[in-house]
């Protein structure tokens, strides 16, 4: 687990192995390429900041374990990226764009969010609070439709699902022991 005081780092008790990496940089006006962590498998697992602005997609490219910006960050800006790393099974992320026209304030998601508290959404690289759009179904609604071409990011968590075993389909055989022994020791008392 990572918090923020005057830098990004480890909640002491977080534990377990972490589902997101962070990279911290410091812009200095002329680079525009900054090397990550580990490699990237797609830029849909990137969440990137710059003094707490969110960043779209078009503005950078990722490839292997290098992130590049279109234009190089201002000097002593702070960078933040987020990469969810491949330990999550499933689709960890999911990226809609769109753009505002003015008028329009329901947009149709690529992917069911199943709650609203799984979605971060953007209009020009600011976040928007959860008060001022709601989902239903695929459906995002904004209360006021976003301006024209106002580019709008929404970022979906997803939820990997568990399946449940086929009846019967649990032996002995296929539970460790000790917990099987743990488990008989308890139907004897």
């Amino acid at each position: 687990f990572e918090g923020y005081t005057d830098e990004w780092g480890e909640i002491a008790g977080g534990g377990g192995g972490s589902a997101m990496e962070t990279d911290n940089f410091t812009g200095d006006g002329s680079t525009t390429a900054f090397t990550l962590s580990s490699s990237v498998a797609s830029e849909d697992n990137l969440l990137v900041f710059i003094e707490g602005v969110f960043q779209n997609k078009g503005d950078y490219a990722a490839s292997g374990t290098t992130l590049t910006f279109d234009a190089a960050p201002a000097n002593t800006r702070k960078i933040v990226v987020f990469h969810i790393i491949s330990s999550i099974n499933g689709a960890s992320m999911v990226q809609d764009s769109f753009t505002g026209n003015g008028s329009t304030t329901a947009y149709t998601l690529s992917s069911l969010p199943n709650n609203e508290n799984n979605t971060f959404v953007y209009i020009d690289g600011v976040y928007q609070h959860k008060d001022t759009y709601s989902t239903s179904g695929t459906t995002l609604t904004f209360s006021t439709a976003p301006a024209n071409s106002a580019a709008i990011e929404v970022m979906m968590f997803m939820q990997t699902a568990i399946n449940v075993p086929a009846s019967n389909s649990v032996t002995t055989s296929t539970i460790a022991a000790v917990s099987y022994t743990h488990l008989r020791a308890h139907e004897t008392r």
